[in-house]
């Protein structure tokens, strides 16, 4: 009788740390810069409206808390896999789709589904830099992609492999 307590006290544990992995929350964002590489003219971005306070990030998705105008309160959630939170220093690189302060969500994606036209964060050096992919090509190495801020002259330097793609972006919280 003992021996089906302890079992039963053992799923019962094992099922809690289950529940609270899936439901552990991310409460900072991580730091991103978009490459500047020249002096890149500051441009009118959209102001944030949702705050930091408001976007809770866990394992399997995004929830964001509003308020509108007679103090209804509403949550939206986005149902994704293993989402990041990010958000930027002031390098204007990406003007006039975010600038500083900005919020995204951004999500592992398999190189062979990241396309021209895609916001994607890569490793630069010991930074992680957040621009539009420009350009996909494979060379004797492989697959790489060109990537350039919307508000700079020219693209990025080198080539970005596919081991230095952290993922790409599929919200933009304004």
């Amino acid at each position: 009788m003992n021996s089906n307590k302890f079992l039963f006290l053992g799923i019962v544990l094992i099922f809690g740390v289950a529940i609270g992995f899936v439901l552990s929350e991310t409460t900072t964002p991580i730091i991103e810069n978009p490459l500047q590489l020249s002096q890149a003219k500051e441009r009118f971005s959209p102001s944030d409206t949702i705050t930091e306070d408001q976007i809770r990030v866990f394992r399997n998705g995004v929830q964001i808390s509003l308020q509108d105008q007679e103090s209804n309160n509403w949550e939206v959630y986005f149902d994704l896999s293993d989402p990041t939170w990010s958000t930027f220093t002031d390098t204007n690189s990406m003007d006039p789709v975010f600038d500083q302060g900005a919020n995204t969500i951004r999500i592992k994606t398999p190189c062979e589904e990241l396309q021209v036209g895609d916001i994607a964060s890569y490793t630069y050096n010991e930074g992680i830099i957040i621009h539009r992919v420009v350009h996909k090509d494979v060379d004797e190495l492989g697959t790489y992609f060109v990537l350039k801020g919307d508000n700079n002259p020219s693209s990025d330097p080198g080539k970005v492999r596919c081991g230095q793609i952290l993922g790409k972006v599929v919200a933009i919280l304004y």
